[in-house]
């Protein structure tokens, strides 16, 4: 069996509209039922929700701004309308994220690979885990997408009318990506590319679509508005880039490897089978900027995240996505080209192949959901006891520590959005006699101390030292 000039297998699915329609209904409710399991939130997401309060100079202003834009009307509702918000914000654009790769794989492949695709996607643990999280993670990946799904239109459009729509379309949308994270900066080389490529088709240079890139703009003059210092510069020089070239590049090779083999099991092996399929059948499709695409955003994202040194599953999303495409695709060729043209015992067995994908990726999404809801729960939940209790002239005292550095101390954050008391002190040096001696100052009576267990100094070990100096009695209403 031949693939068509569309790369399409076999016989197409009616009515591809309806089936997005069916799969974004169930992507909306899935995340908005999902939103409320977690019972914390990690700093990087906290930090973002006060940016406009505690400004920390890491992050670009659009989702914290989408955040302040959803509070008012949640405030009327819900006691901490910015965890909400940000919430609220991931689930929706974690859902609406299913519309490019959706469009992108039908486009490559066909509708019947788009629904799996969809459904992939749907039940990806990753996905599930991040798309509710008060994180910018679902909001960058919308966008990302999006760009990248009106690039591969640009790239393959006849008519350049259409072409010059879908490049503009494509540079709005790295704005807008660029403006939730700076790592949507990866996507101006494939407009240039795809510039390059429309140049030569179309013998003229579509300069008026890349007229949108100049809200980019926005980004320095944001980071002179805020006035503080850009930290993630700190941390590449910290982890990596610090040290002389070829030790840079081992630590750059060694960090990627990791990635690189904990991908299937990110994916769950299904998956990742049926993208080695989907790849391995891509070489049938006329066109290659999707499959160049996808190379150099692994490329990019690997060396980036081998040099910034966070072991995070969550910075290969982008990636992933085209991955979801993939395994779409190879999950229809393994149908059409497998068991479709084999005896009919095999056409019977397919089914059952493919709900036990399904089904597996399906647990794995549950187990996510279960066993990382807890995280820095017990932190947020004290948080919110100590915030009912507390008198308004009264402190809270934590060793909630999140960056300690000779230009800048991040401490504190979680415990005063979970407490909605911004008065926090940390637990610092004129607290904490480094050596064990008396401290230089004592904490005032009245004070309200939350531990968390995750930090330089954990309550384990702090807890002693306090109550050798303070009298603490422990909360009657906090079970921890």
């Amino acid at each position: 069996m031949t693939p068509d000039a569309a790369g399409n297998f076999g016989k197409e699915l009616p009515h591809p509209k309806w089936s997005l329609f069916i799969l974004l209904a169930v992507a909306f409710v899935l995340k908005f039922i999902a939103t409320p399991i977690n019972e914390g939130e990690y700093t990087d997401g906290v930090l973002q929700a006060r940016q406009f309060i505690h400004p920390v100079g890491i992050w670009p202003p659009l989702y914290s701004g989408l955040i302040y834009l959803l509070k008012w009307p949640l405030s009327l509702f819900f006691s901490n309308e910015l965890l909400w918000s940000g919430r609220f914000i991931s689930a929706f654009f974690s859902a609406l994220s299913i519309v490019p790769l959706f469009m992108l794989t039908r486009r490559a492949f066909g509708t019947r690979a788009a629904i799996y695709a969809g459904v992939f996607f749907l039940t990806a643990p990753v996905a599930n885990r991040w798309g509710i999280r008060l994180m910018t993670d679902a909001t960058f990946c919308f966008f990302f997408w999006w760009a990248a799904e009106r690039l591969c239109v640009a790239s393959d459009e006849k008519e350049d009318r259409n072409a010059s729509w879908a490049l503009s379309l494509a540079c709005i949308a790295t704005v807008l990506a660029v403006l939730t994270r700076y790592q949507g900066a990866m996507l101006v080389p494939p407009i240039l590319a795809c510039t390059v490529i429309l140049y030569f088709r179309f013998r003229r240079v579509f300069w008026k679509p890349l007229l949108w890139l100049a809200g980019l703009g926005i980004i320095p003059l944001w980071d002179v508005l805020l006035g503080v210092k850009f930290i993630h510069g700190d941390q590449f020089v910290e982890r990596s880039l610090g040290n002389n070239f070829w030790i840079t590049v081992k630590i750059i090779a060694l960090n990627s490897e990791a990635f690189f083999l904990f991908m299937p099991y990110w994916l769950t092996y299904p998956v990742a089978a049926c993208s080695l399929t989907g790849m391995y059948w891509m070489r049938q499709r006329r066109g290659s900027f999707f499959g160049w695409f996808v190379v150099y955003t692994a490329l990019v994202l690997l060396v980036v995240q081998g040099a910034f040194g966070s072991f995070q599953e969550r910075y290969l999303m982008p990636v992933m996505g085209f991955l979801w495409v993939l395994a779409g695709a190879g999950m229809y060729a393994i149908q059409e080209r497998w068991f479709r043209p084999s005896k009919p015992w095999k056409k019977r067995l397919f089914p059952y192949l493919m709900i036990a994908i399904f089904t597996y990726s399906s647990l794995w999404s549950v187990a996510v959901w279960i066993f990382q809801r807890e995280s820095w729960g017990d932190l947020a939940r004290a948080s919110r006891d100590v915030g009912a209790l507390i008198e308004p002239q009264a402190r809270i005292f934590t060793n909630e520590l999140y960056r300690d550095s000779p230009t800048m101390r991040i401490a504190g954050d979680k415990v005063a959005f979970f407490s909605g008391h911004e008065d926090v002190h940390f637990l610092g040096e004129q607290f904490v006699d480094s050596n064990g001696g008396v401290p230089s100052q004592r904490m005032p009576v009245g004070s309200y101390v939350v531990l968390a267990s995750i930090s330089p100094l954990p309550d384990s070990l702090l807890l002693p030292y306090l109550m050798t100096y303070h009298r603490l009695e422990e909360l009657e209403s906090s079970p921890y």
